[in-house]
């Protein structure tokens, strides 16, 4: 399939297949960019209230399994579920301060409990996307995605200058800053594949820098087994009606923002209207 060159510069159009050299690569930089979004609310609900490592692992493991599994969902598309289309399911960055408000009242069974009933309200939310499409216009997602976007900013310049632990850290944002403007240089290459490959170039070279300096501690990892998988119903849940009422204002929020998000994806991949099935 012949790419389609668009205002975006897509590389790769939805049916390109590109050599298995090229493709590895760029999904090992998909990995990488999720990572990181799917383990900041576990990490941050962990360290909210007090548990010990093995528990943060858990929490770690069970985002990035249910992560991966809905990914795969989500391209494949079986039987009317999935869209068929590359996007990388995970976490939201924008259910962080809810989950922990509700974390700090009512434990993480509350918020297992909240984010089950939320679950089942995104999944009628999808089903009537027809009918919600004339509240949700194209104005409205694109306002509820600035948004979210916008106040993340604050949460990503914290990390960047060393965490809420350690704000202003010089070598965090030495690192942060160098990795920055590898990321920008890269992507401004005229190399097709290192300016698509230009997150994943950054996101090592940070690695490599924090190593080198002595911020990483790689013993964990390397004293820990190959393969562990997450434990079902490890915690009780509990229903909390204030809690499950949070949960629902986000899901709605959430649906709204994979609406503009996906929306994005289809007209700038391929220069066309989202289908409505999608």
């Amino acid at each position: 399939m012949e790419n389609k060159k668009t205002e975006m510069d897509i590389v790769y159009g939805i049916e390109d297949k590109p050599e298995l050299s090229k493709a590895i690569p760029l999904a090992f930089q998909h990995i990488l960019a999720m990572f990181a979004a799917n383990i900041t609310v576990p990490l941050l609900l962990s360290a909210l209230l007090d548990l010990p490592p093995s528990e943060t692992t858990f929490l770690i493991q069970c985002a990035l399994l249910m992560a991966g599994v809905a990914t795969f969902i989500q391209i494949m598309k079986y039987k009317g579920i999935g869209s068929g289309l590359p996007i990388v399911m995970g976490t939201s960055n924008a259910f962080i301060s809810t989950v922990l408000a509700i974390a700090k009242d009512f434990g993480i069974g509350g918020v297992l409990g909240a984010s089950f009933i939320g679950g089942l309200f995104e999944v009628f939310l999808g089903k009537n996307l027809l009918r919600l499409k004339k509240i949700f216009t194209p104005l409205v997602a694109g306002i509820v995605v600035l948004t979210i976007g916008i106040t993340l900013i604050p949460v990503g310049i914290k990390q960047a200058a060393g965490g809420s632990t350690n704000i202003g850290d010089l070598r965090s944002l030495l690192i942060s800053t160098t990795v920055l403007v590898i990321i920008i240089l890269f992507n401004q290459s005229k190399n097709k594949f290192l300016k698509s490959s230009s997150i994943l170039i950054g996101l090592v070279s940070g690695y490599l820098i924090s190593y080198f300096l002595g911020i990483i501690d790689i013993t964990p990892v390397m004293e820990s087994s190959w393969i562990s998988l997450p434990k079902p119903f490890a915690y009780k849940w509990s229903f909390k009606p204030t809690a499950i009422i949070a949960m629902l204002f986000m899901y709605v929020a959430t649906a709204i923002e994979t609406i503009g998000d996906i929306s994005a994806l289809t007209i700038g991949a391929e220069a066309e209207k989202p289908l409505t099935k999608k």
